[in-house]
């Protein structure tokens, strides 16, 4: 997941992967000294804690899907949650489709929520999805009446 949300991401940012956005998983690394926005599986970050390295470099941690529980990233949590006090500029996001919020939140005395109504999601989606045909649509009428008037001028 982390290399496919580094592709779109890059890709809807207009910007060539391994830049301003980028991935590791395990040892393969595409980042660069100018990377912002660093995708990393649970054990990657894990790994970087383990060997010493800094948040100091981080603002944000997303973790994704946390109501799966797996040992990795429920390890993850323990440590994140002793070295946060550290580190007050960093904020940690817990992402889930169907987190028990109040089992997160006996855990995490600050955890603030915010729900997103899924109807809403699909709504703004479908909304996108018809101003990017309307606009595709405007284009081609455009080039089609460019195209004519050309041939008129000639």
């Amino acid at each position: 997941a982390a290399k496919s949300l580094a592709v779109r991401v890059a890709d809807e940012m207009g910007v060539k992967l391994g830049d301003e956005v980028g991935y590791q998983i395990g040892l393969k690394r595409v980042a660069s000294s100018k990377t912002q926005i660093l995708f990393a599986t649970t054990g990657v970050v894990l790994q970087q804690m383990i060997q010493g390295e800094s948040l100091h470099n981080y603002t944000h941690i997303v973790m994704d899907e946390v109501h799966e529980r797996e040992i990795d990233s429920d390890f993850l949590m323990v440590v994140l949650k002793q070295l946060i006090p550290s580190y007050p500029h960093l904020r940690l996001i817990l992402m889930s489709a169907t987190i028990d919020v109040d089992l997160f939140a006996g855990y995490w005395p600050l955890l603030r929520t915010l729900r997103v109504d899924p109807s809403a999601a699909q709504h703004s989606q479908q909304q996108q999805k018809e101003e990017t045909e309307h606009q595709q649509s405007n284009q081609q009428s455009n080039q089609q009446h460019h195209h004519h008037h050309h041939r008129r001028c000639r």
